[in-house]
């Protein structure tokens, strides 16, 4: 935690590359940390440890650089665990914010890759599909861009959002600004500038 926290007052200043080599070094604490003694769950390696990694990504995001944003994307992926955001569904925000990720730097077919991760956590499901929604757009597939929009809609209006609201986690407010996105690219891509202009207002 010595070795991260200094990246928590980089950002805010917007010296994300030190804040890159912050969250490098906490990480590489922690991993030699795991391989002395062993990667047991618990508040250390089901919390701190993301935690670091999470912020190497979005220092990474910040500072446009895509493959490392990529490559600390997929790590926190596969160590943020179902059963940590089922038991604390504020981390269900952590476990979504890797398709955010991958919706600024991947291709599109990299994108539509990514495995569906299942009902049970709708803002994860809901970022999964903003990405696709996304990758949709970037392949001129409007109506897929769409099926995803309606997905997300579908989302936000049938799913209990208490848990995550109760923690500070506005879910349904970004699931109905990722909602209106999706809604609006196709007509800036048209020329539609009104209609776009409408969406991105009430996004």
């Amino acid at each position: 935690q010595l070795a991260l926290m200094p990246s928590h007052i980089y950002t805010r200043l917007g010296r994300y590359q030190d804040a890159i080599d912050a969250n490098r070094a906490a990480i590489a604490a922690d991993e030699a940390y795991f391989r002395r003694v062993g990667k047991r769950p618990g508040i250390y390696a089901d919390g701190y440890y993301p935690h670091n990694v999470h912020l190497l990504m979005t220092a990474a995001q910040m500072a446009g650089a895509g493959p490392l944003a990529i490559e600390a994307a997929e790590k926190l992926r596969r160590i943020v665990s179902d059963r940590s955001a089922r038991t604390a569904p504020w981390i269900q925000a952590i476990k979504a914010a890797p398709y955010f990720a991958h919706a600024q730097f991947s291709p599109a077919d990299d994108i539509l890759a990514l495995p569906d991760p299942g009902p049970g956590m709708p803002y994860v499901l809901g970022a999964w599909h903003y990405a696709r929604g996304l990758a949709s757009l970037w392949k001129d597939n409007d109506a897929g861009a769409e099926r995803e929009a309606r997905a997300i809609q579908s989302l936000r209006k049938s799913s209990v959002w208490t848990p995550l609201t109760s923690a500070g986690v506005p879910a349904p407010e970004v699931m109905a600004i990722a909602e209106q996105v999706l809604r609006a690219r196709p007509a800036q891509s048209a020329g539609g500038l009104e209609p776009a202009e409408t969406r991105l207002a009430e996004a």
